[in-house]
């Protein structure tokens, strides 16, 4: 029942992002509440839709991005990035959302804002399962670091004796090595990109314990061999003690949940 409610609870936050409030209607229970920060509680699917119609109005080409989702029975945690300007003010807002979403036979029959992930952990009954937060923002940099190549941020994370299996290189070169110890990742650097340009696209990230799956797209570009490659990505960050001790990259997502026992 944890991963229907979570797929649900997905779907609600899509349906936010393109407009679609039928839709969210019809995964709402009639009599859902909604307690915001801003307004307090709000009983009702109507009084949860005009909620919706005041913030579209407020501003102006809002983004939000799931970064973190987990399931625990019938609750459901959801830390989000929202950035957007304001249509009155014209200044630009970035902050994180916290939200926990009760459910009942697949509907949402509870949501409740909190300004602290702490809080929406403690309400959903989740804060000794879930991963430092820490974590997750060392991953995000980790990527962000590889992206624009700057080979110092990216190493910042690694263990002393990390262990690096690449699934690129193993399907774009036939070689299936595990690169240990950042002399290791130094010489996985400077081989790859000397042959390879590679960009991260990073759509979400999922946590237990002290390991990190960051899921997204990765596209792969061959100066020499003129290869041109986009596909789905994960990759698995075990931690030990605030350092990435192993990683692992999956070209199959699903594999990536299913080896950070994650898999719904």
């Amino acid at each position: 029942m944890s991963r229907e409610n979570v797929e649900v609870v997905r779907e609600i936050w899509d349906a936010y992002s393109r407009g679609d409030f039928d839709h969210i209607r019809s995964l709402s229970d009639p009599n859902v509440v909604m307690i915001t920060v801003e307004e307090g509680p709000l009983y009702g699917i109507e009084a949860v839709r005009e909620n919706h119609e005041r913030w579209k109005e407020a501003w102006e080409e809002p983004e939000t991005t799931v970064e973190e989702v987990i399931g625990a029975g019938d609750h459901v945690f959801v830390m989000a990035r929202f950035r957007a300007r304001g249509q009155a003010s014209g200044v630009e807002v970035q902050a994180r959302l916290f939200e926990v979403y009760t459910m009942r036979n697949r509907k949402v029959v509870r949501v409740e804002e909190f300004s602290e992930r702490g809080e929406a952990l403690d309400a959903a009954g989740l804060r000794e399962k879930a991963m430092p937060q820490e974590n997750v923002e060392k991953v995000r940099s980790c990527i962000d670091a590889w992206n624009r190549g700057d080979l110092d941020a990216w190493l910042a994370p690694a263990h002393p004796e990390i262990e690096w299996t690449s699934e690129v290189a193993r399907r774009v070169e036939g070689s299936d090595s595990v690169y240990r110890g950042t002399a290791g990742l130094r010489r996985f650097w400077d081989e790859f990109h000397s042959v390879w340009e590679l960009t991260i696209d990073v759509l979400e990230t999922r946590s237990v314990g002290e390991t990190v799956v960051a899921v997204g797209h990765v596209r792969v570009r061959g100066d020499a061999s003129g290869i041109d490659l986009e596909q789905p990505i994960a990759y698995v960050f075990e931690f030990d003690r605030g350092l990435a001790r192993r990683v692992r990259a999956y070209f199959n997502p699903q594999e990536a949940l299913e080896a950070a026992g994650l898999r719904e």
